[in-house]
């Protein structure tokens, strides 16, 4: 089963995770639970599968983290979850996901922040293209809903 959440210009989902974590740990893409799939056309496509035998389970599920390797630095992108003073629909702080499936966000290439001018009760939302570079997606996720795994996927925007 796939499931797609267009992030074209605004992830949907913003809430923290409320949930007690016991530790967090790093891994690659290279893992026995998640599996993490680029792929680049106007837009990038990052599919994520799980490829364990047994349910997994991933937190803000559809609020991007990216990363761009800069300085020797790897430099937190500004990704709004909504428009600027919008309310925002807050997801699932955990969604999980079965063995064997997928879940799909996409990225316009895209960051974002608000300005200063106000349209109404409303402020601007900036948007600007990233330019070409060393990026990396972090994806938090859990086997067992105690402990927490960040896994990392890097990719090259040309």
């Amino acid at each position: 089963m796939k499931k797609i959440l267009p992030l074209i210009f605004m992830v949907i989902i913003s809430c923290k995770t409320k949930q007690e974590i016991a530790d967090v740990k790093v891994v690659t893409a290279n893992n026995e639970f998640l599996e993490i799939l680029v792929e680049q056309n106007d837009n990038i496509s990052f599919t994520l599968k799980n490829i364990s035998e047994e349910p997994i389970y991933i937190y803000q599920l559809g609020k991007l983290e990216l990363e761009k390797y800069e300085e020797s630095l790897w430099q937190k992108l500004k990704i709004l979850p909504c428009p600027c003073d919008a309310p925002c629909n807050a997801g699932r702080e955990m969604e999980q996901l079965l063995a064997g499936e997928t879940f799909v966000l996409i990225w316009n290439k895209q960051e974002s922040w608000c300005g200063d001018k106000r349209e109404g009760p409303v402020r601007e939302t900036i948007k600007q293209k990233v330019g070409k570079g060393r990026y990396r997606i972090a994806v938090n996720f859990s086997a067992d809903k105690t402990t927490k795994k960040v896994c990392y996927k890097e990719f090259e925007i040309e």
